[in-house]
């Protein structure tokens, strides 16, 4: 969390952001023969925002989808703006986060037991919620094991110049 305080923002459009982390995980996806699709107006979502913060937090999400999705899945990442706000979603079918977990699992090192098995060190999530709200927005998690898992980030739109 070190890091977080020195962000440089800058108006950016958070649709671009999202393009280009689906670029760079699509073949990861492919090789595990998961669907991954995008919602994103064409329309851009400007925000005022680290853009290498901001594309960590995106990836993250993205790299823990396929990460936990199985062959044959599906991930969909949504964006959306509204009421001054602009909406990140991203949705998978993979494994789920049982409920006794999820209350933890933004906290630094903490791994569900069923993903103990997988690479990482428990910090993606904790460094994703802290730039999150370094940038006054915030993260959020539903999840049924079996079923999958969707996160949302919400962050505020810069007022557009007339």
């Amino acid at each position: 969390e070190a890091g977080v305080t020195s962000l440089i923002k800058t108006p950016l459009d958070l649709g671009e952001i999202i393009r280009e982390a689906v670029d760079l995980f699509l073949p990861s996806a492919e090789n595990k023969r998961i669907t991954l699709k995008t919602d994103i107006p064409k329309s851009p979502l400007i925000v005022r925002g680290d853009r290498s913060r901001l594309q960590r937090v995106v990836a993250n999400l993205l790299d823990n989808a396929v990460k936990f999705t199985g062959p044959g899945g599906k991930i969909v990442i949504r964006a959306k703006a509204q009421d001054g706000r602009v909406e990140i979603e991203v949705s998978d079918t993979g494994i789920g986060i049982n409920g006794a977990d999820l209350p933890h699992i933004f906290e630094s090192f903490y791994r569900v037991d069923r993903s103990r098995s997988t690479p990482g060190n428990g910090l993606g999530l904790s460094l994703a919620r802290s730039l999150v709200r370094a940038h006054g927005g915030d993260i959020t998690v539903r999840s049924s094991p079996g079923k999958g898992s969707s996160f949302t980030v919400s962050l505020s739109l810069s007022p557009q110049p007339a």
